[in-house]
């Protein structure tokens, strides 16, 4: 059986297959390169970077130098310490948890991984608050953490979500809304909104302004816009 959980240092072994240059290069192909995450420090020890340099993984499937390369350095190394079927190890100085899909070993993965505690792309907390009150001009989210370059998912509640009653007067008839509490996401706010039922209320249409209160969110890391759900922006 496949082990499904790793808890605690997350270094992964691999062996360079193939180098760009006999002498010093940032550009290999590696095994169990599916394995490494940009960003990923390497170590030859397990213990130290590799000659003290901070050397990490700048990009994955990089074409160019004559070839397309599972991992390209942010330094160029030398032989002395990656030379070919040299073992190094990625990711040596990180620790967290990590589970793989059904299957899946997550020691030597071959589908992206359903958590990752080190990943941007897994779905944590990016940002988060609280008010007593927020009006329709909403939270800037982003003011403090910086955007994310999309428009994240968000969680949001507060006291006015949920089903309310109205009366449409014209008809003699009541009438129920399920979502009347909503809220709306751009790269920047989370803003509260109402449904508005056209029957009801003038104007019609979904985004009118409302106050929250007692409003709590938290915004994830992943996209929630359209030409942002791609393995590009969720599996990088």
């Amino acid at each position: 059986m496949a082990n499904r959980v790793v808890i605690g240092k997350l270094a992964t072994v691999h062996t360079v297959s193939q180098r760009a240059f006999a002498n010093a290069t940032g550009y290999y192909n590696v095994t169990n390169a599916e394995a490494i995450r940009v960003g990923s420090y390497i170590s030859i020890d397990g213990t130290n970077n590799i000659g003290g340099t901070d050397v990490y993984v700048w990009y994955k499937n990089q074409v160019g130098n004559g070839g397309t390369w599972d991992i390209v350095l942010s330094h160029n190394i030398s032989t002395q310490y990656l030379p070919v079927n040299g073992t190094f190890y990625a990711a040596y100085n990180e620790y967290g948890l990590q589970v793989s899909q059904p299957g899946d070993d997550v020691l030597s993965p071959t589908e992206p991984l359903i958590f990752d505690s080190t990943s941007v792309r897994s779905g944590m907390t990016y940002a988060g608050g609280s008010a007593a009150s927020v009006s329709s001009t909403g939270i800037n989210w982003s003011s403090t953490k910086g955007t994310l370059g999309y428009i994240p998912v968000c969680i949001s509640m507060d006291d006015r979500k949920g089903t309310v009653e109205t009366y449409d007067i014209g008809n003699m008839e009541e009438r129920y809304q399920d979502r009347a509490g909503m809220h709306e996401v751009t790269t920047t706010n989370i803003n509260p909104i109402r449904f508005y039922d056209s029957a009801v209320n003038t104007g019609g249409g979904a985004g009118r302004g409302r106050t929250a209160t007692n409003f709590k969110f938290i915004v994830l890391r992943l996209p929630c816009q359209y030409g942002k759900m791609n393995d590009a922006s969720l599996w990088s």
